[in-house]
């Protein structure tokens, strides 16, 4: 169990990010994660340290089907073909968070292989559509979101 000086801390962490999300140009901006470029625009949740572990670590094997839940810019949808994954549905409710999933598989030469859509959970999944693995890093902490920023963060 968290103190209350350390959820403080968190939250303080949070609203720093999600400053960061809101300040970003309308064209987007360009970061650089785990050793590749993603294109990140207003409003989408920028990847940081408290995932590059689950997305160096996470193992997919060559021509597996992947569903990418939450997938914010699309770091973990790109990483999955980087891994060998034959297909990706990246899926998220932010319309930005889509586009910038969209334009980040054609950066990276994979837009026959990743279909973004905007979805919930599973909502825009064809019937029989299946994955051999699912993938999902969504927001963690139980508190009121007011926008799809702090949504990239708390989800009551």
């Amino acid at each position: 169990m968290l103190t209350q000086q350390q959820l403080a801390n968190i939250t303080r962490l949070q609203k720093v990010k999600q400053k960061q999300s809101r300040s970003i140009p309308t064209k987007g901006t360009v970061i650089n994660y785990c050793e590749k470029k993603f294109v990140v625009y207003r409003s989408v949740f920028v990847p940081y340290e408290d995932s590059v572990l689950l997305v160096k670590k996470y193992i997919i094997k060559p021509g597996e089907c992947v569903l990418d839940i939450g997938t914010g810019c699309g770091v973990i949808a790109i990483c999955s073909v980087y891994k060998g994954a034959s297909k990706v549905v990246a899926v998220d409710t932010n319309p930005a968070a889509v586009r910038a999933t969209k334009q980040n598989a054609k950066n990276h030469g994979f837009s026959k292989i990743i279909d973004a859509r905007r979805s919930d959970l599973f909502s825009k999944l064809k019937p029989g559509e299946t994955f051999d693995v699912i993938i999902v890093n969504l927001p963690y902490r139980n508190k009121p979101a007011k926008d799809f920023v702090e949504a990239s963060f708390w989800d009551d």
